[in-house]
């Protein structure tokens, strides 16, 4: 990271420092059950106090930079403007041709996915950041990327194979996706349990006939916590 960046990340923290919230920092660990140091800075503040550092971040030749040295700082709530960052970002048309469209891009977004990992990030990151470099890879890659995750041992590499179409909608992967839903059904970690679930109610809201079709022939296979999450919208 050249001088240049490091200040504006030294700016942040300024700021950061200056605003931070004992009492607040206490009920926002515990939310978080206890995973995480806080400053206490309630989101709607914090959006208030990055605006100028996001703003100039985003201009960046490499806007990836600045997210991974924020994922090094000790309290949360840098990793929520990293996410913030790179998620708007991820928004403008520009966004692929700023950022290197390869497999090391994937790897960094991986190691932040990884790192500090709680659904917080991982749900911040995987729908709306990677699944955008992804689909910008070669023809077949979608599918043959999410088959690598789920087989990986770390659950949230596991969860964002899950959750990574969530934003597609009826550019869905059906197929793909209930391929990985029961490569996982046996799996007793309630965080891809629950993203089977979401995946699934999220494209219930497109084709709540192929869902429940999917439901109806694998529901012995499927958790309580992806039934509860996939039947909610048909």
């Amino acid at each position: 990271m050249s001088e240049q960046h490091s200040k504006h990340v030294r700016d942040l923290i300024k700021i950061f420092i200056a605003n931070k919230n004992h009492a607040t920092a206490s009920s926002m660990k515990a939310y978080m059950r206890h995973q995480f140091e806080f400053l206490g800075i309630p989101s709607p503040k914090r959006s208030d106090l990055q605006r100028e550092f996001v703003s100039t971040a985003c201009q960046a030749e490499d806007p990836i930079v600045y997210a991974e040295e924020l994922w090094r700082l000790p309290f949360r709530e840098y990793q929520y403007t990293a996410c913030d960052l790179l998620v708007k970002v991820a928004r403008t048309a520009k966004f692929l041709k700023r950022v290197e469209v390869s497999n090391r891009t994937v790897r960094r977004l991986e190691h932040l996915i990884i790192t500090k990992s709680w659904w917080d990030t991982v749900d911040a990151i995987v729908p709306r950041i990677l699944f955008a470099v992804i689909n910008q890879l070669p023809k077949g890659q979608l599918q043959k990327y999410a088959n690598s995750l789920i087989e990986q041992e770390n659950f949230w590499l596991q969860r964002s194979a899950l959750i990574l179409q969530l934003g597609a909608k009826g550019n869905t992967d059906f197929e793909l996706l209930s391929a990985l839903i029961l490569r996982r059904a046996n799996s007793k970690e309630f965080f891809v349990q629950k993203a089977s679930g979401w995946a699934l109610r999220e494209y219930s809201k497109v084709n709540p006939r192929a869902v429940r079709k999917f439901i109806n022939a694998y529901k012995e296979q499927l958790s309580r916590v992806t039934l509860r999450e996939a039947e909610k919208y048909c």
